[in-house]
């Protein structure tokens, strides 16, 4: 695959994402994202759904454009050949609305409760609709916009740099620049990519030298 494929791939699935954050920013109208994690809804369901077929896409194409061979065919496997580094367990972002940091792809929680929440409810209606929870819903839009990220850089050419932790730069807010996107793109300008998420901002930041 050529960086310009991936480039245009990336446009693709950019519009994808952008189209799902904007649904979650529908909904925080109704329901503040700061509300209790537990807090489920079909809405978030199906946020959920279209959210993670998203990741299975982003995390195919990284392993492909890699050259990289995970044993099996399925997320668990893409995560750990992807995190040979820990480049994506060290990754992490801002929900400004809520003034909280995710780290979805933490090692510390390797099961991915989200990701379970998920592909363990595909099939399971009705009993499955509690997983489209706030918690497990914010945790797989974060993850994909790390995703995006990433793949700006390796869109770069940077290819398997961009997935070593020593290349990111961890990013502290103080407290009241956590209020709004718009500002926080006003004073710290997203370094990994060339637009801007109306939900998150970066606190890893790829480091151009």
């Amino acid at each position: 695959m050529t960086i310009q494929n991936l480039r245009d791939f990336l446009d693709e699935m950019r519009w994808i994402y952008l189209s799902t954050e904007q649904q979650l920013l529908e909904f925080e109208k109704i329901i503040p994202l700061n509300n209790p994690d537990e807090t489920y809804s079909p809405r978030l369901y199906s946020i959920l759904q279209l959210t993670c077929s998203q990741i299975e896409s982003m995390m195919k194409r990284f392993v492909s454009e890699l050259n990289l061979k995970p044993k099996k065919d399925d997320f668990p496997s893409r995560y750990h050949t992807l995190n040979f580094k820990k480049g994506l367990s060290f990754q992490k972002v801002l929900l400004v609305p809520a003034r909280k940091v995710y780290m979805p792809f933490n090692e510390d929680n390797s099961s991915h409760e989200w990701w379970i929440g998920y592909n363990n409810t595909k099939h399971s209606l009705p009993e499955g609709i509690q997983q489209g929870n706030l918690k497990n819903t914010i945790n797989a839009l974060a993850g994909l916009y790390i995703l995006h990220n990433i793949g700006f850089v390796l869109s770069l050419g940077k290819e398997k740099d961009a997935l070593d932790p020593d290349n990111w730069e961890s990013v502290t807010y103080a407290k009241n620049y956590e209020k709004d996107v718009a500002f926080l793109n006003s004073v710290f300008t997203e370094a990994s990519h060339h637009w801007h998420s109306k939900l998150f901002h970066h606190t890893t930041s790829w480091e151009f030298v």
